[in-house]
């Protein structure tokens, strides 16, 4: 996720840091190229064969326009929807493991099994980060927090988050089955962890679920068709400028569009997506505090880039 204050005029007109201009600088050049054709044309070659064949007005391009805009702007904010949504599960993600922490505190539970059922719940996180990111090093940070029984015992699961969970419960129905808690206490605690799984679902619901195929394919298509077009219709006013226009618009289209597909999967480690490794750190210290350790540090932004 990109942290950065918003800059001065000057500088937000210069920024490459946090810009979506690095992953479409291709599609920008080449866009300039092709204006560049329909300029040479234009100017050079004025009442040729060529110019006449080419030469289109900008009335159609008007209308293309509005329905690309319309596209972009549908597709633009169902993908926001979904980031948004991701972070306030993550957001949940946090405050239950707080709340379970919380309870684990004023529960009764003798300290090893307290310090258990949070270790799992700081475990489960980080799996489930491990999962959704395909994350091997998020996998391995889980592990730290698991025992070699524990390890074992998850190893071979494909929903391994899940299984963390189902640990975190077994130690709480034992805890019960001892007689170190009663019911109550066993209801609230295994609530949270509930509040736990429902969190995991929701976020492999965004994840496996990806917004329709054809909604990027008609996008696509038709923001090219406009940037590869509009050149020949625009250099009979603007000569040279073409250029520069054309850039501007590709900039505006395919920026749209790849700022979109960057917030679909909120979870993906890519510039624009969640910041699930500094959440996992606020959960790592939340957990701490409350069993009485040395909290970590809070993750800081590496250029301006917070994982």
């Amino acid at each position: 996720m990109i942290v950065r204050a918003r800059p001065s005029i000057f500088t937000l007109l210069v920024s490459i840091k946090g810009s979506i201009v690095p992953a479409i600088t291709p599609k920008i050049i080449v866009a300039a190229l092709w204006a560049c054709v329909a300029a040479i044309i234009r100017e050079e070659f004025s009442e040729s064969p060529t110019d006449k064949a080419t030469f289109v007005t900008f009335t159609p391009f008007t209308a293309l326009g509005v329905a690309i805009s319309l596209f972009l702007g549908f597709r633009n904010n169902a993908c926001y929807d979904r980031w948004w949504e991701g972070r306030k599960l993550w957001g949940k993600q946090l405050i239950e493991v707080r709340n379970v922490a919380r309870l684990l505190d004023v529960s009764g539970l003798p300290h090893d099994v307290r310090r258990t059922v949070a270790r799992l719940t700081v475990a489960h996180s980080h799996q489930l980060r491990a999962q959704l990111r395909q994350d091997t090093d998020a996998a391995i940070t889980a592990s730290d927090h698991l025992t070699s029984a524990e390890i074992q015992a998850t190893g071979s699961l494909r929903n391994r988050a899940d299984g963390i969970l189902r640990l975190a419960a077994t130690a709480v129905r034992e805890a019960q089955r001892m007689g170190q808690i009663d019911s109550y206490w066993a209801v609230a605690l295994t609530s949270g962890l509930n509040e736990l799984g429902q969190v995991q679902g929701a976020c492999e619901r965004i994840s496996n679920t990806p917004l329709p195929f054809p909604y990027s394919l008609l996008v696509g298509r038709t923001a090219s068709m406009y940037i590869f077009l509009a050149p020949f219709a625009m250099a009979s006013d603007l000569g040279w400028w073409t250029i520069l226009f054309n850039a501007v618009l590709a900039y505006t289209f395919f920026g749209l569009d790849e700022l979109a597909s960057q917030l679909e999967n909120p979870f993906e480690a890519r510039d624009l997506a969640l910041a699930l490794g500094a959440i996992c750190r606020l959960i790592e210290i939340s957990v701490a505090e409350a069993l009485g350790d040395v909290s970590p540090p809070p993750l800081e932004p590496v250029n301006y880039l917070l994982m």
